[in-house]
């Protein structure tokens, strides 16, 4: 967190720039940072093809994101600072959120010590929302409008 903002600072910043309900529009390099991250090439095909909602909610002191297609759905809910247990692309991770610089930051690292630690960034830029997958020096991008 920056130490420049308050919690309640971050959660107004939070609720006027990204609650609400965001749907896909575009995908960039997705695909690559799939097989980065050692994905099947059958999981990367299907993935590749869906395009998610995501639904951002402050619920008490707790951030939530949502994340949502035909065939899957994934929660979020979270604390600033409170690291918290993930199972992404059936990979247990812990995760370790931030916010810095207006952005939302997990940093995952993977409790298998095979696969590999990867970030994954939201933020929101003239009015869409960006978030940003990086591993190694893999960088993709998926980006959603207001719905």
């Amino acid at each position: 967190m920056a130490e420049s903002q308050s919690n309640a600072d971050i959660m107004n910043e939070i609720r006027t720039k990204f609650v609400g309900n965001w749907k896909m529009v575009e995908t960039v390099n997705f695909d690559a940072f799939l097989k980065a991250m050692d994905a099947p090439f059958l999981g990367r095909k299907m993935a590749g093809t869906l395009k998610p909602d995501c639904e951002i909610s402050i619920i008490d002191d707790q951030v939530r994101i949502y994340m949502s297609t035909a065939v899957k759905s994934q929660e979020f809910l979270f604390r600033f600072g409170e690291t918290f247990d993930a199972d992404i692309m059936k990979n247990k991770n812990k995760c370790h959120p931030t916010f810095v610089d207006g952005k939302i930051v997990f940093d995952m690292d993977p409790a298998d010590s095979k696969k590999k630690k990867h970030k994954m960034t939201r933020e929101v830029k003239d009015g869409k929302l960006v978030l940003t997958f990086e591993v190694g020096d893999v960088v993709a991008t998926r980006t959603f409008e207001r719905a």
